[in-house]
């Protein structure tokens, strides 16, 4: 009686027709997941602005609980100055607070870091200003993560360093000295405003903030206190660029000058004062936050 003997395993050229096929199959499959990943985290900066944009309202709405009775959003950034008449500094609190100024000690306030144990003292800060101007946080439910936006908390968007040469990290230990903590600014043309004021529909409120962006030959001011393009500035005299503030005035070549994010397909989430969201080109950072559409 004679059997078969034949083998029933795959073929070399069976094997490498398979291999094609699941080749292919990742290679379709891939993108489509890394695309659906984004669109999350997009999603997800959005929902943050949303949540930032809700706080601002509510910090207007408390009225006549502050120091000149006035229903304003928050400053875009802090402030200080000296009363020679009653020998004192006074300050105003921006949505997140000044750390750490070198230039006096009473106060003690600076700008505000987006890394680190000092961006989570810039965010989370309770101190009242001379106005009864405060931070975000406590309208916020004190959510640390709506800060930032998760697409830029990632190594592959924000870098392995920060501006001061410290690892960054991206768990929100705010213990650590590169945590990444914060990612958005807020716009220095609708500081202290009153919304409902006029305009609210053509002028952001907050939008992603960039990293280091080169447009038409001209490079943006990243998140960092910037003076020159490239350098990161120790010198609060000269500063311009404050961490934390998109700037609406067009300042000389030799500064940098603020622009949104890219890291969006190349353009960044933004809400406005009336809280409908857009996707900004960095183009048109000027026009947006002048609301000169």
């Amino acid at each position: 009686m004679k059997t078969d003997k034949r083998c029933s395993c795959f073929s070399l050229v069976e094997m490498l027709v398979v291999m094609g096929v699941l080749a292919v199959l990742f290679a379709l499959v891939i993108p489509g997941i890394t695309s659906a990943r984004e669109k999350g985290r997009a999603v997800r900066c959005q929902n943050n602005l949303k949540e930032l944009h809700a706080a601002a309202i509510n910090y207007a709405g408390r009225g006549a609980d502050n120091y000149l009775g006035q229903k304003d959003l928050p400053r875009s950034r802090s402030s200080e100055w000296f009363v020679e008449e009653t020998e004192e500094w006074r300050n105003v609190v921006g949505w997140v607070d000044w750390v750490g100024h070198p230039k006096h000690s009473v106060g003690d306030r600076g700008y505000a870091k987006w890394w680190g144990p000092d961006a989570y003292k810039s965010i989370t800060s309770t101190d009242k200003g001379w106005w009864d101007t405060t931070t975000l946080w406590e309208f916020t439910g004190q959510s640390l993560k709506i800060y930032s936006c998760p697409t830029f908390v990632r190594s592959d968007v924000a870098g392995a360093t920060s501006p001061d040469n410290k690892n960054l990290t991206f768990n929100y230990d705010v213990t650590s000295a590169g945590a990444v903590l914060r990612s958005y600014g807020m716009n220095m043309a609708v500081s202290a405003q009153n919304p409902g004021s006029g305009a609210d529909s053509r002028k952001i409120l907050f939008a992603d903030m960039s990293a280091v962006v080169t447009t038409n030959g001209v490079t943006i001011a990243s998140r960092c206190l910037l003076t020159k393009p490239g350098t990161f500035n120790t010198d609060f005299a000269n500063c311009w660029h404050v961490d934390g503030e998109f700037q609406t005035n067009v300042i000389s070549a030799n500064y940098c000058r603020e622009s949104v994010g890219t890291y969006h397909g190349g353009k960044a989430n933004a809400i406005f004062v009336d809280g409908h969201i857009e996707t900004i080109d960095p183009r048109d950072t000027y026009k947006a936050f002048s609301g000169k559409w």
